[in-house]
This record gives C-alpha cells, structure tokens and sequence, in this order.
C-alpha cells in the first residue's frame, strides 16, 4: 500500500531499481545476441555460441519485463513469479560461468579463470546482482 502511495507522488526506490535492472537485462541481452558486442565481465563464452544466443534472448525478455514494470505495473502475481523466474535464471548463469567454467580442479591446484581476483569481483558483482532481485522480489 505504501508503494503504490509511492508510486502515485513520483518515482520510488524500487521502481528506479526496476528501471536500473531493466535497463541493465535489456543491454546484458543485446550483447549476448549481437556477436560483435562482447560481454566482457558477464559473458557466458570465450566466442559466440548457441548458450550465449539463448540466454540473450531470455536476458532482452526479463528487462522489457521490468522496464514495462516499471512504468505500467503489472499484477502482483505476474510480478513476483516473473521475479522468482529470473532470479533462477540469473542465479542458474551465475553457477554455468563462476563455477563449471570459472573453476578448474587440478591435481596441482585449483585454477580460477581468468584469474582469481578477476573471478572474485565478478561473482561479487553476480552477487550485488542477485541481491537487487532478491530486494524487488521481496518488495512485491
């Protein structure tokens, strides 16, 4: 009730949330479509695969989803189940690339890629990521 009071007298916390992650989805996704984009710190592969196309699609999906949430709220049901959603995907994402991919279990070692504090910041940002999710979730 407090938010939809929000809502009416400007823009609120969690709808310029929504816009941010929205905003970010729609980019993360253009990027994993587009070949010549390059992902950098969240990309799924060293060169343009199939994966990498499909979860772009899903990624362009998820942020109309929350821009058009953001400016024309959809029920609540939709809202939290399509968080729930990407959540799951995202956190699905995290485990493909930090840990199948980003970890290699040697007999001499365990060998992170690209290297250790490069892995590091990018699972601690994965992590601000799912955190924001988690937040618009538990806001609806």
């Amino acid at each position: 009730m407090a938010q939809t009071r929000m809502r009416d007298r400007g823009l609120s916390a969690i709808a310029l949330q929504r816009m941010a992650f929205g905003l970010f989805f729609v980019v993360l996704g253009l990027t994993g479509i587009i070949p010549q984009a390059g992902e950098g710190l969240f990309g799924l592969s060293r060169n343009h695969t199939t994966l990498e196309v499909v979860f772009g699609i899903i990624e362009l999906a998820c942020g109309l989803f929350l821009l058009v949430d953001s400016f024309r709220p959809i029920s609540r049901k939709t809202s939290v189940a399509v968080l729930v959603l990407i959540l799951i995907v995202w956190l699905a994402r995290v485990v493909l690339v930090r840990f199948i991919q980003g970890i290699d279990f040697r007999s001499n070692g365990i060998l992170f890629r690209p290297a250790f504090w490069s892995w590091l910041l990018a699972f601690a940002t994965d992590l601000v990521i799912a955190s924001g999710l988690w937040t618009l979730y538990r806001a609806e």
